[in-house]
């Protein structure tokens, strides 16, 4: 069986005028919160052999992606345009093509929500740092857990 875990990027800089919204950058605090759900994640991925962690290509979410492979002792995989486009049709196609026991993947809202209820009928809220895990029997997807991040912190074993 294989798992998908969703998630919001954390915390990015405000979007200011003549700003490129692709690139910004986490902010201290978003990293810091990363830091802080990462056991948890940690805890939740434990189980599994093969993880490949996605993101979407803009710097925010690309960040969130890089610390927590290297928090959580994995891999970060690369950049999935549709993590930022909301394409639900090539999120299936990844989840057919790679060959391992949990996906990652880090992007955005809307789309994370969209993909949630596309995908299993439930409209889920990411917060920043929100996960999702859905477990996938053939073409059903069942959610295994949602947390938001203040949740994962106070839940997470040492």
């Amino acid at each position: 069986m294989k798992h998908i875990i969703l998630i919001r990027h954390s915390q990015a800089e405000d979007l200011l005028d003549g700003m490129d919204d692709a690139t910004r950058s986490l902010t201290e605090k978003g990293k810091k919160k990363l830091r802080k759900i990462s056991p948890f994640l940690k805890q939740k991925i434990r189980e599994f052999e093969t993880v490949s962690i996605f993101s979407s290509n803009l710097k925010r979410s690309i960040q969130s992606a890089q610390i927590l492979a290297k928090r959580l002792d994995r891999n970060y995989a690369g950049e999935q345009t549709f993590l930022q486009t909301g394409d639900t049709e090539a999120l299936l196609d990844l989840i057919r093509e790679e060959d391992v026991e949990c996906l990652l993947l880090v992007g955005h809202q809307p789309y994370l929500s969209e993909f949630s209820e596309n995908l299993s009928g439930l409209d889920l809220p990411f917060e920043t740092c929100a996960c999702a895990c859905f477990s996938i029997d053939e073409d059903e997807f069942n959610l295994e857990w949602f947390a938001q991040p203040h949740w994962m912190t106070r839940h997470a074993k040492s």
